[in-house]
C-alpha cells in the first residue's frame, strides 16, 4: 500500500496521479517561492517523498524528524495552503511515527493474559493527549466505552497501582511533549490509520476478547 492511501483526507497528488507521472508528482509540489531555508527544506521534502515510494523504499530521512508531536499536527492539519501537500504529508509521517513509538511499547508490555488494565489506561492517556481535530475521527462515545472496558479489567484485576498509573501518564507524556526522532524514515510500519486500529482493538469487551483467545 503506498503512503498516499494512508491519509487520505490530506487530498491532492492522489495515488492515480502518481502511478502516471512518478516522481515528477512530487518534485512539482515544490514550493517555487520563499527564503532559501523554505526552498532547501521543500527540496529535502521532495527528496523524501521519492524516496518513501520507491521500491524498496530509500533511506532519506523524514526533513520533520525530532520535531515536537504539536507541531507537526498544526501541520499535518493546516489548509490554509502554508504548506504543500507533500510538507503535510511529511508532517503526519513523522507525528505517525512518534504515535506508533509510544503505542508499540504500550501494547508490548500488555501481558500475554486476560489483564489488559494497562493496555487501556495507556489509550485513554493518548486519546485524552488528542486535540480536538484529532479526536474528530473517533466514533462517539469512543473514550466512554475504551473506560468502561478498564472498569471491567479494573473489577477482575483490581486497580492499577499508583506507580503503574504514574509510569503510563509519564511515557505519554513524554511522548507528546519531547521531541522524538524517528527510527524509521517513512511511515510504512501501519497501513491503516492509527486511530482505526485503536478504534478495532477497542471494538469488543474484554471478555469477548478473551473469550476468543
Amino acid at each position: 500500500m503506498k503512503p498516499w492511501t494512508v491519509l487520505p483526507w490530506i487530498g491532492g497528488l492522489p495515488c492515480a496521479k502518481y502511478a502516471t507521472q512518478g516522481n515528477k508528482v512530487f518534485y512539482d509540489d515544490e514550493r517555487t517561492s520563499g527564503t532559501p531555508a523554505e526552498l532547501a527544506f521543500s527540496k529535502q521534502v521532495a527528496n523524501y517523498m521519492v524516496s518513501i515510494h520507491s521500491v524498496p523504499p530509500g533511506n532519506v530521512a523524514n526533513p520533520y524528524a525530532g520535531d515536537s508531536r504539536e507541531m507537526v499536527t498544526s501541520i499535518m492539519y493546516d489548509t490554509s495552503g502554508k504548506y504543500t501537500t507533500s510538507e503535510r504529508y511529511a508532517a503526519a509521517a513523522e507525528q505517525g511515527q512518534q504515535d506508533y513509538s509510544y503505542l508499540s511499547n504500550l501494547f508490548a508490555s500488555v501481558p500475554k493474559d486476560s489483564d489488559h488494565r494497562k493496555m487501556y489506561q495507556g489509550i485513554l492517556d493518548y486519546y485524552d493527549a488528542l486535540s480536538p481535530v484529532e479526536t474528530s475521527v473517533y466514533p462517539g462515545g469512543y473514550r466512554e466505552q475504551t473506560e468502561a472496558y478498564l472498569k471491567q479489567q479494573d473489577t477482575l484485576f483490581g486497580v492499577l497501582s499508583k506507580q503503574d498509573a504514574a509510569n503510563i501518564a509519564q511515557a505519554m507524556s513524554t511522548a507528546f511533549n519531547e521531541n522524538s526522532v524517528s527510527s524509521s524514515p517513512s511511515l510504512l510500519t501501519f497501513n491503516e490509520p492509527i486511530s482505526r486500529r485503536l478504534i478495532k482493538i477497542t471494538s469488543q469487551s474484554p471478555t469477548a476478547s478473551n473469550t476468543d483467545a
